[in-house]
């Protein structure tokens, strides 16, 4: 059974990070590559992997580092140093870090999402995660055509990977920078004011949070 998501994120972040001041503490010692993948390893509650020996040719076949590896590089959470190598013993950067821990995330979401050969989105197979969207007042329809308001890096240069708008009409190109709009809105909208309506950081109640268990 799977933990919950966002609890297995946070135990991975606690476990990673405790590591690094353990071990640091230790005489000065630097946390491992090895270490790290291990530490996630047992975040995510995984048992019983089939270390695959010929991965990388720096890890033994045998024991809890070869287990942690094998199920890393089986999720995309690594891919070694580009020489067949992983480095077990070579330091962690905060950067591999990052990355890893990322990757990790994502190995806990089942996306529904597809890609393309270059990575880019193409569309939603199966039940969709974003879920109880209004739109005027009414349930977002998938099938429905809306007018949207966004940047050029989403809507013109495939920003994250979206290219569902590639075949949408464009109305309007270029009207202002961002942060031109929220100058104009504050000055033409507000008479230059920031008032108590905008003192609450949930935004006026527009926004609620719920939590449950998945």
């Amino acid at each position: 059974m799977k933990h919950n998501r966002l609890t297995t994120l946070l135990l991975a972040l606690v476990v990673a990070f405790s590591l690094t001041v353990t071990v640091s503490a230790a005489d000065d010692a630097v946390l491992t590559r090895g270490e790290f993948v291990t530490a996630l390893y047992g975040a995510s509650g995984t048992t019983g992997t089939s270390p695959a020996q010929y991965v990388f040719s720096d890890v033994q076949a045998e024991g809890t580092l070869a287990q942690a590896v094998s199920w890393a590089a089986d999720n995309g959470i690594v891919n070694g140093l580009g020489d067949g190598r992983f480095g077990p013993e070579d330091p962690v950067t905060r950067e591999q870090m990052v990355t890893m821990l990322y990757r990790f995330a994502q190995s806990l979401v089942d996306s529904t999402c597809t890609e393309n050969e270059y990575g880019m989105f193409t569309g939603v197979t199966g039940e969709r995660r974003v879920k109880n969207v209004l739109v005027g007042g009414e349930p977002i329809d998938p099938d429905r055509t809306y007018t949207l308001a966004a940047h050029n890096y989403m809507l013109l240069q495939h920003g994250d990977g979206y290219t569902m708008f590639d075949s949408a009409p464009l109305l309007l190109d270029g009207i202002k920078l961002d942060n031109q709009l929220l100058i104009d809105y504050i000055v033409d909208v507000l008479g230059g004011v920031i008032g108590e309506e905008y003192a609450d950081p949930y935004s006026q109640g527009r926004i609620t949070f719920t939590s449950h268990d998945n």
